[in-house]
């Protein structure tokens, strides 16, 4: 009897006690934040980096490509921009942007500066963020506010499934 509710406890333990993903998932700490608005701002960075590639004219075809598919793999699925490069269009959808950079017959230079970070949403397996910053392009200064997103997602590592946060940018404002 007593190996029975030995066996029993081992066998209903970790179903009893075991947490949803919702429950690993519903709040962020302290540092995971701070990591985050970091990453928020690298990928901001990274966005206008690429940007710079793709308005060169001194670039070739390929590189632009591969500049602009990394370009959009740094969005969520149909985000959308206001056209820093043709300033009456809003809205659009990011390849119109990325398509508009390669269309500029001078290369641009960007500068990001003075970077905040603010909680819009959270679900527990999603977070919005607001960014806002300063860009400096070709001496002009533009203030932005961007959505940055946290995503709870299932990935294959090899024969197992884990639950990972991926981030993703969002849309892009003038203010």
């Amino acid at each position: 009897m007593k190996t029975l509710i030995t066996l029993l406890i081992f066998l209903v333990a970790p179903a009893v006690f075991a947490q949803s993903p919702q429950e690993n998932h519903s709040t962020l700490s302290t540092k995971a934040i701070e990591a985050y608005t970091l990453k928020a701002e690298s990928k901001v960075t990274e966005l206008y980096s690429y940007l710079e590639l793709l308005t060169d004219p001194k670039g070739n075809k390929e590189m632009k490509q591969q500049a602009a598919d990394a370009a959009t793999k740094l969005f969520i699925a149909n985000a959308t921009g206001d056209n820093i490069f043709e300033p009456k269009t809003a809205g659009v959808p990011v390849k119109s942007v990325l398509e508009s950079a390669e269309e500029q017959v001078k290369k641009h230079s960007f500068k990001v500066q003075n970077f905040t970070s603010v909680v819009i949403m959270e679900t527990p397996l999603k977070k919005e963020w607001q960014v806002s910053y300063q860009l400096l392009m070709n001496g002009m200064t533009f203030n932005i506010n961007q959505s940055f997103y946290i995503v709870s997602e299932s990935k294959q590592f090899g024969k197992t499934t884990k639950t990972v946060w991926n981030t993703y940018l969002g849309a892009i404002k003038f203010r």
